[in-house]
């Protein structure tokens, strides 16, 4: 862990971790520190553009949920919160479960980051989504794609964001 150069952190009743310091969170960084909140930040990067706008930072990896607690704990923050980043928000709600703040559940975040939890938690709320199969193999994959009506499928990482390793596929009928 590195501390930040900056100014030193208070902690207390004002103080927010921002779990990110990267371009996707700049703004939330900045929104925090103009409402006055003591800002404290983790990123996996060094030289990540956030870690100069709070008043402390760590290169902590936004996937060590320990390491990002141990942060939390040291500033004694009061919120967590992170900003465009699936990668971040199982760290998110691991701090606010420890801490008894306010945020998302683990297993909520889990929910949401598998899109087979999570389209089944919608179809279990009544919430109508496409047509989903897991495929461990290319042959059940093979397999599916001989049973599908339409012509286009999308094929998909089960996790992950961003249309990152999605493909747009269509069938021979």
């Amino acid at each position: 862990m590195r501390g930040s150069q900056g100014e030193k952190s208070r902690g207390g009743a004002d103080s927010v971790l921002v779990v990110g310091a990267g371009p996707f969170q700049l703004g939330l960084l900045r929104a925090a520190r103009d409402l006055g909140l003591e800002v404290v930040t983790v990123d996996n990067n060094p030289d990540a553009p956030g870690m100069a706008v709070a008043h402390a930072s760590y290169a902590v990896d936004v996937c060590d949920q320990r390491g990002v607690l141990d942060v939390a704990r040291r500033h004694g923050i009061r919120g967590v919160v992170t900003a465009a980043s699936d990668i971040a928000l199982p760290a998110v709600a691991y701090v606010a479960e420890h801490l008894g703040l306010h945020g998302p559940s683990i297993d909520d975040v889990w929910r949401c980051n598998d899109k087979l939890l999570a389209q089944a938690a919608l179809e279990a709320a009544g919430v109508s989504v496409p047509r989903t199969k897991l495929a461990r193999t290319v042959e059940e994959a093979e397999s599916h794609v001989r049973d599908v009506k339409w012509r286009r499928i999308v094929v998909k990482p089960r996790r992950g964001a961003g249309g990152r390793g999605g493909v747009g596929m269509y069938s021979h009928r």
